[in-house]
């Protein structure tokens, strides 16, 4: 009589996944060791909003900027109890970002093509060369990329078998994600769309409101989230505004030929105030020159 194959991956492509979870760490802790400098411009405000953060100083967090986003720099506060210091953390904090969007990556590779094609997923995530020295870099990135590797991977579960604990867990990643990069509002406006979509072509549902009820509740869960940093931007902005960024296409769209840096960092609009910081807190100035730089307008 023939045996059943069992579904358990055998020792050898346990040893695979351990071999290629191996290659894709040490690559990158080697990097650590030995990187000394910060990445950019950026990486000092990060870790700047991480020492706020740690020493609760409730001023300092209420006076950051429009366009600071929490979530990196509060993860970064955390492990510095661990680490001792901030750069090292920062870098911890995006390792393992990364690390996780690894394991999202097998994952889904493994359940549609089989353990050995997550195997070979890691591994080429794992000697990349732009994406070693990507994952332990002090910006916000790596964690922004694990919050979408992981959407992705609950999304495809869902839509084979809606939960209402799914949904929520969207609705948190997608509120996660919002507070790492302002950008990821994009994917995750869309993404009741696409549950729909996708859940309706696959059968998965069979009644209006089993698939109503789901991204009713992952909408209210991503509200939620979005509220608290949507109140901030908008308080410090003086008018209603999802970040702060949204300022710089304002001003880059400037025809003035200047560099990047004179556009943001002059003193056109208040000889006391950077270009950046004064359109962030004064929404009539911003309409102006929204307006004067606008496709009707020329």
């Amino acid at each position: 009589m023939a045996t059943k194959k069992s579904n358990s991956p055998s020792y050898a492509e346990w040893a695979g996944a351990i071999a290629a979870g191996a290659l894709f760490l040490g690559l990158r802790v080697a990097g650590v060791l030995r990187d000394l400098e910060l990445e950019d411009h950026d990486s000092i405000g990060l870790l700047d909003r991480a020492r706020l953060f740690r020493s609760m100083d409730l001023r300092g967090l209420a006076d950051m900027e429009a366009s600071a986003l929490p979530l990196y720099s509060l993860l970064t506060a955390v492990f510095s109890f661990v680490t001792g210091e901030f750069e090292l953390a920062g870098r911890l904090v995006s390792l393992l970002a990364s690390s996780a969007a690894a394991a999202a990556a097998f994952l889904l590779a493994a359940r549609y093509a089989g353990w050995w094609a997550g195997v070979a997923s890691v591994s080429i995530l794992a000697v990349n060369p732009y994406l070693i020295r990507f994952s332990y870099s002090v910006v916000t990135e790596p964690l922004y990329a694990a919050i979408y590797a992981w959407t992705l991977y609950l999304f495809v579960r869902h839509v084979q078998k809606p939960s209402l604990r799914g949904a929520a867990l969207l609705g948190i990643l997608g509120g996660l994600a919002f507070s790492a990069r302002f950008e990821s509002i994009l994917l995750y406006a869309l993404l009741p769309v696409l549950l729909a979509v996708f859940t309706i072509s696959r059968g998965s549902v069979q009644r209006k409101r089993e698939l109503a009820v789901p991204i009713v509740v992952y909408l209210s869960t991503l509200a939620l989230l979005m509220v608290p940093q949507v109140w901030r931007v908008s308080e410090k902005m003086n008018a209603f505004g999802l970040n702060g960024r949204t300022v710089f296409q304002a001003i880059l769209r400037n025809p003035l030929g200047e560099t990047y840096h004179e556009k943001l960092r002059g003193l056109h609009f208040d000889p006391a105030t950077t270009n950046l910081d004064y359109l962030q807190t004064h929404p009539e100035a911003l309409k102006s020159l929204a307006a004067d730089h606008s496709p009707a307008a020329t």
